[in-house]
């Protein structure tokens, strides 16, 4: 009985405040140009939408990794966003397409990738040209095998 009200008490709270209530995404590390990016990783369709809807903003070292353990073609949206953000797409531990400067608007903002990629990183926006980032730069994402396993599960 107690476990049940507990998820109850849970799941309310993540209705009423969304992401501020949310369980911490797992997390990888991502290198790119030569820089180091601390990337929350979405291991769920809800995590996905969520993306960083509701958050007020995003730190310099921090960013979010969408995976793909097999290459896509991507098409990423930008709802209940408050800030803007660059998208750096990655495929094979290389940049193949960067999206700078993607603002949050009232209407449906959409980024997709030219080709199919392993992963995109959401980081700051103006961060990819502070840091110098160019197509065929290095783009290497340090998956822990806890993380894969996940990864591997939920794109089954």
């Amino acid at each position: 009985m107690r476990r049940t009200i507990t998820t109850i008490v849970v799941c309310l709270c993540l209705a009423a405040v969304g992401p501020a209530c949310a369980e911490p995404l797992p997390t990888a590390i991502v290198r790119v140009g030569g820089y180091q990016v601390a990337a929350e990783v979405p291991v769920s369709w809800a995590q996905r939408a969520r993306g960083f809807s509701g958050r007020e903003s995003l730190a310099p070292g921090q960013g979010m990794a969408f995976v793909y353990l097999q290459p896509h073609t991507l098409m990423m949206h930008m709802k209940g966003m408050k800030f803007g953000l660059d998208f750096i797409f990655c495929r094979n531990g290389r940049i193949t397409q960067i999206e700078r400067g993607v603002r949050p608007s009232e209407r449906a903002v959409e980024v997709s990738s030219d080709q199919p990629v392993h992963f995109v990183l959401e980081i700051a926006e103006g961060r990819a040209l502070e840091l110098g980032l160019r197509m065929g730069d290095d783009c290497i994402i340090e998956i822990s095998p806890e993380l894969r396993r996940r990864l591997e599960q939920f794109q089954q």
